[in-house]
């Protein structure tokens, strides 16, 4: 081997094991490569100050949800939670005749329950009552809206849900879904439908006048638990009614929940039976989101987050973000109660609006807020967000994390926050930026 040819190698091997030996901070890449005058003024820091606390949310909008919610679990951090919906119940077929003398067989209560949150093994306590009030398809309902009820009760039942048996009736075997009887303990509703006139019966709107659509609650426990997830317009999802006429036995009447039936969620917490750091912190105490945060599904909790020295970054002049992302790990991992899917941020205008960041418009894989297992993390990208605060475009109002789809899943999750116990998982600001002189 000549002596150029080995000086050429020797070169090679040397350039290899720099690139793959060599680990540096994105503002640090090619730093000791060119002379000082001449260095790329890019720069890395995750030192921003952060302001992090959890507060209560007052409700959330929860008609027409891709799935309803039903049941009670408790919480050792939150403590109970209880998830109730109304739901109207529309003809299947209009202008149906009973016959001649129809008598009631019974009236059942069919829901498809996709899963559970919590301990699926857990027996509900559910009550059913008939709604007093209408309920309407374009009208706003929330969390806390309430829906006069007739004070008869319907059923008081308890059951382990079913999510995963078939189940067998007349024969046909069936997907699984629980059945709850409605008359077992009047069947003063399922004699009145049976004998609804021919007016009633011949269009959606005059039905809804006459019956209103049900109410359907979980009691309170208070202990373990779970919220099952309600699938209210699947196909096995309705209100059946069998009966038989003088003519004829074995008969049946759907009554149906579908996309165009009004129906909305009711959430219950009650946080005065939750932890004592968790109540201090939603109780006023902002200054214990140093440690940990809280955001829960449910119009139950969210965390604000805020950057109170932002004008500090054009202290040496101007500056080019070039990139923001926000890093969110759990403050603990429990295998009991699983984390939301995804997350979301939002921003607060003057108005006290909340409102999507401009960010989040790059879509989902630039924006983040998915949950990432085996980093029991999740982040967030708001480069334009922190670029327009940083040159005073935005009023610093904060920004507010809570569980995306909080209307129609049950889930929570504990996150450090700026000043945790473990350091190396504090809820901090990753920021690499250009200095522009």
């Amino acid at each position: 081997m000549n002596k150029s040819f080995r000086l050429l190698a020797n070169l090679i091997m040397l350039i290899l094991l720099i690139a793959v030996s060599c680990k540096k901070e994105p503002g640090q890449i090619g730093m000791n490569l060119q002379p000082e005058s001449d260095k790329i003024n890019v720069v890395f820091s995750d030192t921003t100050t952060l302001i992090a606390y959890s507060k209560i949310v007052d409700s959330i909008r929860s008609d027409e949800a891709t799935l309803n919610l039903l049941g009670s679990y408790f919480d050792p951090v939150f403590g109970p939670n209880t998830a109730a919906f109304q739901v109207q119940a529309r003809l299947s077929k209009t202008s149906y005749d009973f016959g001649t003398a129809p008598v009631l067989d019974s009236l059942i209560l069919t829901l498809r329950i996709y899963d559970v949150y919590g301990d699926s093994l857990f027996e509900q306590h559910i009550v059913v009552y008939e709604l007093d009030e209408a309920i309407y398809i374009d009208s706003s309902y929330y969390s806390t809206s309430t829906t006069v009820v007739k004070p008869t009760l319907l059923a008081d039942v308890s059951f382990v849900p079913n999510i995963n048996d078939s189940v067998v009736i007349d024969g046909d075997t069936l997907i699984p879904h629980q059945r709850i009887h409605l008359d077992e303990i009047t069947t003063e509703l399922g004699d009145r439908l049976l004998t609804a006139d021919g007016d009633v019966m011949s269009n959606s709107t005059d039905f809804l006048e006459f019956f209103r659509g049900l109410r359907v609650k979980s009691e309170i426990t208070s202990i373990d638990g779970g919220i099952m997830y309600v699938d209210l317009v699947n196909t096995m999802s309705r209100m059946i009614l069998y009966y038989h006429n003088e003519d004829t036995d074995s008969l049946k009447y759907d009554y149906l929940f579908t996309d165009h039936s009004a129906r909305y969620n009711n959430f219950y917490h009650d946080y005065s039976q939750g932890d004592a750091f968790f109540k201090a912190q939603v109780g006023g105490d902002s200054t214990l989101g140093n440690q940990v945060c809280y955001v829960q599904a449910m119009g139950g909790v969210k965390t604000k987050i805020l950057f109170p020295y932002q004008e500090l970054w054009y202290a040496d002049g101007p500056i080019a973000v070039n990139e923001a992302r926000l890093i969110i790990h759990g403050f603990e991992d429990d295998p009991f109660y699983d984390p939301p899917a995804s997350l979301t941020l939002l921003k607060i205008d003057e108005d006290g609006n909340f409102i999507p960041l401009s960010d989040q418009f790059e879509g989902l894989d630039y924006f983040g807020g998915i949950y990432d297992e085996d980093k029991n993390q999740y982040f967030f990208r708001i480069t334009t967000y922190m670029q327009s605060l940083i040159q005073g475009n935005e009023n610093e109002l904060g920004l507010e994390l809570y569980v995306n789809g909080g209307a129609y899943v049950a889930s929570r999750f504990l996150l450090n926050g700026p000043v945790p116990f473990d350091l190396e998982k504090k809820l901090k600001l990753e920021l690499t930026y250009t200095r522009l002189n």
